[in-house]
Order: C-alpha cells, then sequence, then structure tokens
C-alpha cells in the first residue's frame, strides 16, 4: 500500500442553509443539449445532516425514498415516478422543466451525523459496486443505471453502469483512495463502502500463539484381547470381510475427524484468538472506506461464507 493515495474529494461544507434554498440560487444552465449540466450537491451544516441539490432545468435526478425534506422552484413542473430497486431499496426519479433546488437528508444512525461523498463517474467503463445499498442516497448523470449485485449474502449491494454522480451517506468520516497496479490495501469489511473491484475475503497469517507440543515415542505392544478379537473376527467372517469392514470404519472415523478439526479451525480458533477476516482489494482500482471499527466476522458473513474463506 505505499503508492496508494488518498483523494480528499469532499463535498464542499456550507453553513448558510436559507442560501442554499433561495431562489437567486437556482441553476440557470439546462440538463439538455450539447452542454448537459448536471445537478450539484452541497452539505448544509457543519457537521451535517442535510444536503442542498440544486437541479438545472430539464434535468433528472433518482433520490431514495424518504430522503426528500424539502423543495423550492416551480413545482409546476416537477414530476415524480416511484420505482423499486429490491425489497430494501425503493426510490423515485425526479424530472423537472424548470430549475429547483432540494434539501435532502441520508439515512441516518443513533447519536452519529451524516457524511456525504460524491462519486464522480467520468469513465463509461468505470463501475462502482455499493457494497450496502442503504449508503445510496441520489444519482444522477448520463444514462447512469444502478442495479443489484451479489457481493456478500448478508448486504444488499448494488453497482452502477453509466457516467454520471453518487452521493453516498454514513455515519463515519469516508476516505477515498487511489489503488496503483500491483498494489493491495486490507480493509475490515465493516469499513466496506465502495470499489470499483471485487473484493477478495481472506484471512491473514498470524504467528502460533501456543507452542508446539513435544513428540513422545512411545513403544507398546497390541493388548492380547485385542489380538485375540481380531482372530476370532476373521475366523467367522473371514479375512477379506473383516478388511472390508475395517475400511468403512475407517472411512466414517475420518468423516467424523474431519467434521471436528472443522470445528476446531472455524469456531475455537476464531473465538478465542480472534482471527479476523480482511477485504482484500487490488489495484488498478479506487476504493471507499469509512472509519467503522472492526467487528467479528460471523455479524457481517454466514457460516458457509466463513468456512469457505477459511478453506482458502
Amino acid at each position: 500500500m505505499s503508492r496508494a493515495r488518498v483523494l480528499k474529494r469532499f463535498v464542499t461544507t456550507s453553513t448558510d442553509i436559507s442560501r442554499a434554498v433561495a431562489t437567486e440560487t437556482l441553476l440557470t444552465g439546462t440538463g439538455n443539449g450539447p452542454f448537459i449540466e448536471l445537478p450539484e450537491f452541497e452539505p448544509l451544516g457543519n457537521p451535517t445532516n442535510l444536503l442542498s441539490v440544486k437541479m438545472p432545468q430539464s434535468s433528472n435526478l433518482s433520490i431514495r425514498h424518504g430522503s426528500l425534506i424539502a423543495m423550492n422552484g416551480d413545482l409546476a413542473g416537477v414530476s415524480s415516478v416511484s420505482r423499486k430497486l429490491s425489497d430494501s431499496f425503493k426510490f423515485q426519479v425526479l424530472q423537472s422543466e424548470s430549475a429547483v433546488s432540494l434539501i435532502v437528508g441520508g439515512k441516518m444512525k443513533p447519536n452519529r451525523m451524516n457524511n456525504y461523498t460524491l462519486l464522480h463517474i467520468s469513465d463509461k467503463s468505470e463501475t462502482w459496486t455499493v457494497f450496502n445499498d442503504s449508503s445510496v442516497v441520489a444519482w444522477t448523470g448520463y444514462g447512469l443505471e444502478i442495479e443489484p449485485t451479489h457481493v456478500l449474502s448478508r448486504w444488499n449491494s448494488v453497482k452502477t453502469i453509466g457516467k454520471g454522480h453518487v452521493l453516498v451517506s454514513d455515519g463515519n468520516k469516508m476516505l477515498e483512495i487511489d489503488i496503483p497496479e500491483h498494489e493491495s490495501v486490507f480493509v475490515t469489511p465493516n469499513s466496506l463502502v465502495a470499489s470499483t473491484v471485487e473484493p477478495v475475503f481472506r484471512t491473514i497469517q498470524t504467528f502460533n500463539v501456543l507452542p508446539k507440543m513435544p513428540q513422545l515415542s512411545l513403544r507398546w505392544k497390541t493388548p492380547r484381547f485385542v489380538a485375540n478379537a481380531y482372530a476370532r473376527a476373521v475366523e467367522r467372517l473371514g479375512a477379506q470381510n473383516v478388511v472390508a469392514e475395517v475400511s468403512r470404519s475407517a472411512t466414517r472415523f475420518k468423516y467424523h475427524i474431519n467434521n471436528v478439526v472443522l470445528f476446531v479451525r472455524l469456531y475455537v480458533v476464531n473465538r478465542v484468538f480472534g482471527k479476523p477476516i480482511w477485504a482484500q482489494i487490488s489495484g488498478p482500482s479506487k476504493l471507499l472506506v469509512s472509519t467503522n471499527e472492526q467487528v467479528r466476522g460471523e455479524r457481517v458473513f454466514t457460516k458457509q461464507e466463513i468456512e469457505d474463506i477459511y478453506r482458502t
């Protein structure tokens, strides 16, 4: 991660709420024609829970349901169409024939202030994955679309298609990191917000905590009662049947032992030593992370996902 660059790409903060929604501050450009002007985003207050969005005439904005708080301008020329991306993600597409300004608020967490970051997607081939759709507040652009994608079973993730802007929010501070080619960054999964590449979840090799047990050299002979029982079995069943039965018993024993070993590896070691699971993001890519605290793997991954990661 030596050459990874942290990009300070945050939306400028404003403390004048009344001016942000004033009629004289409405945009004079247009969302149609050869010189398309996209909606502008500006936080209100410091720290902030609200956001000012200025829409030029003939523009559109997709916004999460429940995020729109207030609107100023010629409301007669504004239309809204409700849509559903998934059961947890409902939004509305606003289309405005005249310039308007909006006040929106992202999904708030208890005792936390919202922090906003605007993802600028200028290359049509660039695709962002937002790992939890609750982080998405609004988006707009040149045919920009958002559709569901699968990353983890407990996440409702979405990905972008096309160029434009995506507004995301989080209850903690966010950083955008530019990762160059042949470089990798390891991040706690709970801190992932968005990325332009698929994360690889893995554990990192750690030093042994327990010392190696000494090996004992024992000399012993087969007890007489075991030898006698084996001889009687051979005499009664025949040598071939005894070998077959021993083979079947050994297979069953191996199966149960493997399950016990897997249990110890996945649960006892994970709980006692807290061996964490990390998300590896490799370059060239862009990464958006938050300062969320690290949590245990079972709060992020399912049992099957943990087993698959530990096997790799």
